[in-house]
C-alpha cells in the first residue's frame, strides 16, 4: 500500500509472514486492512490519494471484491493495482562477498 498525498509520508505495508504472499487480495482480513487504513487516512487527511496494491486479484464478487468495490465507490481508496510478484530470490547460489 502506498499512500500518495503533498504533505503525507508514503507509509508501505506487507503483511506478514511469507506462506500467502500471492494472495493479499482474496484474503479479506487483508483487503480489511488496508480499507479501514484508508479510512484512518481520508480521516485525517480527506484530500489524501490513496493507493493500495495488491500481488492478485480478488475472486470476482467474492467477499473481498466486494470490499474493494466498496471503498472505491465511497472513495475510501482512490485506485487500487495488481502487480505481479516475482518468487523470493534463492541467494543460495551467490557467492560469498568475503
Amino acid at each position: 500500500m502506498l499512500f500518495r498525498s503533498s504533505g503525507v509520508k508514503a507509509f508501505p505495508y506487507t503483511p506478514k509472514g511469507k506462506k500467502e504472499a500471492k494472495e493479499y487480495a482474496k484474503r479479506t482480513d487483508s483487503v480489511k486492512k488496508a480499507i479501514a487504513n484508508g479510512a484512518l487516512l481520508k480521516a485525517v487527511k480527506p484530500d489524501a490519494y490513496y493507493v493500495v496494491y495488491f500481488s492478485s486479484k480478488p475472486k470476482p464478487g467474492g467477499s473481498s471484491d466486494q470490499m474493494i468495490t466498496t471503498a472505491l465507490n465511497h472513495k475510501i481508496i482512490d485506485e487500487v493495482r495488481y502487480i505481479e510478484v516475482e518468487s523470493e530470490p534463492n541467494y543460495d547460489d551467490q557467492l560469498p562477498l568475503f
